[in-house]
């Protein structure tokens, strides 16, 4: 993490790689910092502009996929209308099944970020002489 004197940190919380799972009860100092800000409103700012991301990025994947169902549904295996770019459409879309839990914990991640105070953050973190005797 940047150390900051004062100001707001983007917070995006854990996911618990053996469930996929987001985990915002665990403590600032395990989430991952998105971005540094002067101010409170800059920071919700660019968590509101994150936000809209993950929004954008999953309806242009369910728009894909659709078009993807669509013409799989529309062509008959084996039908000598298939080309390589079928094939290749049929591929993505299975690898685009497989990877959606995934992704799906990683924009939940991205949708539940905050903006925190830094001192709250970093206040909450072991002083040097403890962390070395540790």
């Amino acid at each position: 993490m940047i150390m900051l004197a004062s100001g707001w940190l983007l917070l995006i919380p854990p996911i618990q790689n053996n469930k996929g799972t987001v985990d915002d009860k665990r403590p600032y100092t395990e989430w991952q910092q998105h971005g540094a800000y002067d101010t409170a409103r800059e920071c919700e700012r660019a968590r509101d502009s994150l936000e809209a991301s993950v929004w954008n990025y999953f309806t242009n994947r369910k728009k894909e996929a659709e078009r993807w169902v669509t013409r799989i549904e529309t062509l008959p295996k084996g039908s000598e209308n298939w080309d390589d770019k079928d094939w290749d459409m049929v591929k993505q879309y299975g690898e685009y099944l497989e990877s959606t839990s995934q992704l799906a914990a990683l924009h939940t991640a991205n949708l539940r970020a905050r903006c925190v105070p830094s001192d709250v953050v970093f206040s909450s973190q072991p002083k040097e002489k403890e962390r070395k005797r540790e």
